[in-house]
């Protein structure tokens, strides 16, 4: 499965970021940044939701749409609408980027990796609180239903 992010989509923050030195070397922080990012919505997001998942049935009447009991094991990271994740995924990779150029000396750290660190976090509350559009039908589309049910269910569970 493709990154969230790549390259160019680096440039929102940073403009002049591909002009600075070796730029292969963003493309793993690129996929360590889907890997985390994965591993994040599956433990904050999934998890929270306790494997309620989306079903639909025809009946006489016509099609109908419910919500389900789907076990946590079914998580599929392939139902994520991807282009949610892209300005997370490339504020990780930046951080990243900025970490790799400070070293492994705390006291050196590039202030902007503090910065990008800061920027990640506000955004990953930002989608919680928005909602993960999540594909439950497995249909390719998003429905009204499927994205509703993504921001509802998570707070229906956050009260609890």
């Amino acid at each position: 499965m493709a990154n969230y992010s790549i390259d160019t989509d680096l440039t929102t923050y940073e403009p002049n970021i591909m002009s600075m030195g070796d730029t292969t070397i963003y493309a793993p922080v690129h996929a360590d940044a889907k890997r985390v990012i994965d591993n994040k919505v599956l433990t904050d997001w999934w998890k929270q939701l306790e494997g309620w998942g989306y079903n639909s049935y025809t009946s006489g009447s016509g099609d109908r749409q419910f919500i389900t009991w789907t076990p946590a094991y079914l998580f599929d990271t392939t139902k994520l609408e991807q282009t949610q994740f892209k300005n997370l995924s490339a504020l990780y990779v930046l951080r990243g980027i900025y970490a790799m150029n400070s070293g492994l000396n705390i006291e050196t750290m590039n202030p902007k990796v503090n910065y990008y660190s800061k920027l990640y976090q506000t955004e990953w509350e930002a989608l919680m609180a928005r909602g993960i559009t999540y594909d439950w039908s497995g249909d390719g589309t998003f429905t009204y239903l499927e994205k509703y049910m993504a921001v509802n269910a998570n707070r229906r569970v956050m009260r609890g």
